[in-house]
């Protein structure tokens, strides 16, 4: 799998990352992209989709792989979430 560095990746200083959780864990193909990429003096939102699964620890092995930046707490929505609940987060978190 090819890892992407996204385009003008150095002017962004909020970062937010959504992918879907197996199993309470990342789904794998996202691990590549938190490794191989800079999340030095960025702030990263990550939120997850399941059907059922909890954000168990995929939260903070994302983390870890990136090994920099600054986490802001996870967010998991089921994956018949409306895009007025997401919106309401966005709220909650002052974005």
């Amino acid at each position: 799998m090819e890892v992407v560095t996204p385009e003008n990746w150095a002017d962004y200083d909020v970062i937010f990352i959504s992918y879907p959780i197996w199993w309470q864990e990342a789904a794998w193909p996202i691990n590549d992209f938190f490794k191989e990429n800079d999340f030095s003096g960025k702030t990263v939102t990550p939120f997850a989709t399941s059907i059922s699964s909890d954000l168990g620890e995929s939260g903070n092995l994302l983390a870890e792989m990136a090994g920099t930046g600054n986490w802001e707490e996870r967010q998991r929505f089921i994956s018949s979430a409306t895009s007025s609940e997401v919106a309401t987060w966005l709220t909650e978190i002052r974005y």
